[in-house]
Order: structure tokens, then sequence, then C-alpha cells
């Protein structure tokens, strides 16, 4: 999903922050307000929240961007794993230097992932942003259902 601004960044005088107006590589036009500071906070609130639960940021990360800072659903994904690409590289780098990696598991996980993102990106393109968000809905309860499920176990 390649981006490209159809306009220059606009500070909106009735509107806090910059207006966006993007269009993908097939014709699809995307257009929404950014505030920097309000941005920040809810990142700062998301690496806090996923770290001292040890869960990935993105399963917090897209569904702030698209409820709190009313981001179009495929910015919030891709924007989540533009951001998760350097949170991997840095904990994947301090892993491999401490010896915690097992190849036998990460090589084939990682080309399935490969895979699966290539996929998912084709299959993202020919889908409406409100079936992903009833998608992600549904996998956010799931895997707050298994937590409960683990805490008591």
């Amino acid at each position: 999903l390649l981006l490209r601004p159809v306009e220059e960044q606009k500070r909106d005088p009735n509107k806090k922050g910059y207006h966006r107006v993007l269009v993908d590589s097939r014709g699809n036009t995307y257009e929404y307000n950014v505030s920097l500071p309000v941005g920040l906070i809810v990142s700062f609130g998301v690496g806090f929240i996923s770290s001292v639960f040890g869960i990935g940021g993105g399963v917090i990360h897209v569904p702030a961007m698209i409820f709190l800072l009313n981001f179009p659903v495929h910015i919030a994904t891709a924007t989540s794993h533009f951001i998760l690409c350097f949170s991997t590289l840095v904990g994947s780098i301090t892993h491999y230097t401490l010896g915690n990696i097992r190849f036998d598991l990460a090589i084939p996980m990682a080309a399935g992932a490969l895979v699966g993102a290539q996929l998912g990106a084709k299959l993202s393109l020919r889908t409406k942003g409100t079936i992903i968000e009833r998608l992600l809905s549904i996998g956010l309860i799931l895997v707050a259902v298994r937590l409960i499920i683990q805490a008591f176990e």
C-alpha cells in the first residue's frame, strides 16, 4: 500500500493539527487530520501499556489510532506496521546479542510472517475499512478472553 500526498500538509484553522489527503496506488483517497501532540501522548501511552503487560503494541496502537486519533483504518494499520519495523529491529538485535534466538523456530516463523504480510496487504486493499474494524474487534475480544482464562489457570 503505497501512499503519496495529494497536497501539502496544511494547518486547518478550524481544527488542531494538520489536514492530510493521501492517495494509494489504486487511487483510493484518505483524508484525515493529524494532531502531533495528541499522537505523541497516545503513542507514549501505548508504549507504556504494551511494555508493562509484555504484549505487542500494535494490538493497542491500531485501535487507538482509529478511535482516538480518527485515522482511517488502512492508514492506521500501515502506520502501525511501519512503527513495528523499528521496534522489532531493536528487539531482534537485543535478543540476538543475548543469544536468545532459536533459529530453528525463528526462520520458519519469519518466512510465514513474510508470506502472511504480503497476502494480508493484498487482501486489505480489497476489504472495506468497516470489515477490518469488525475483524479487529473480534480479534481483540478473543485475545481478551484468552488472557482472562490464562489469569485464572
